[in-house]
């Protein structure tokens, strides 16, 4: 598959921007030109938002995993609430133009959008 590189890449700025990138990895790829710095325009309170986007993307990959692929319910438990509200939320932002192109890229990895 074509994008299967460009989702790779992607997941390893979602571990930079998480610090679990090897230090070794983000030299080989800042090498090849790859940028992991934020663009200048976020703002403390957007980057925090960010972290807790990446944050409930690792949770939900993992549920995920655990759960054969089967999507997060409402009213089960707190955890598939909130996970269930992290997708849906994501869904209306993608509907409306507010989701960003890696954030929509990282989300059709797990099959959300």
């Amino acid at each position: 598959e074509p994008n299967l590189l460009y989702r790779w890449l992607i997941n390893q700025k979602v571990a930079f921007k998480q610090g679990k990138l090897l230090k070794e990895r983000e030299e080989k790829l800042r090498n090849l030109g790859v940028s992991f710095e934020f663009d200048g325009t976020l703002t403390v309170g957007k980057q925090r938002n960010n972290s807790t986007w990446y944050a409930n993307y690792e949770k939900l990959k993992e549920f995920l995993q655990v759960n054969n692929n089967k999507m997060p319910q409402a009213n089960r438990s707190k955890e598939q609430t909130v996970l269930y509200s992290f997708c849906y939320n994501n869904r209306k932002k993608h509907e409306t133009g507010e989701l960003d192109a890696e954030k929509i890229e990282l989300l059709k990895i797990l099959r959300v959008l």
